[in-house]
């Protein structure tokens, strides 16, 4: 198994974009991760069950999350500037 930084210094050398998929944690074990919440639409969710609990939940946005890995990418200088 690779570790994270070799996958992604063999994804930029052949590919333009990098899907990813994590499991997240909190950093101190606790399960509880609170979400934001929109103005417009409070909890970014799947549709609720007929229990009330929902499949999934947006912790973060795809642009906002991408605006920080690319800024680790950045600062992990691959070389590729």
């Amino acid at each position: 198994m690779s570790t994270l930084y070799e996958a992604l210094s063999a994804a930029v050398e052949s590919a333009s974009g990098i899907g990813l998929r994590a499991t997240l944690a909190t950093l101190d074990g606790d399960r509880l991760v609170l979400p934001p919440t929109y103005a417009d639409v409070g909890h970014n969710t799947t549709a609720p069950r007929e229990d009330g609990s929902v499949e999934r939940v947006s912790i973060d946005s795809p642009a906002s999350f991408a605006n920080r890995v690319e800024e680790q990418l950045r600062l992990a200088d691959f070389g590729l500037v």
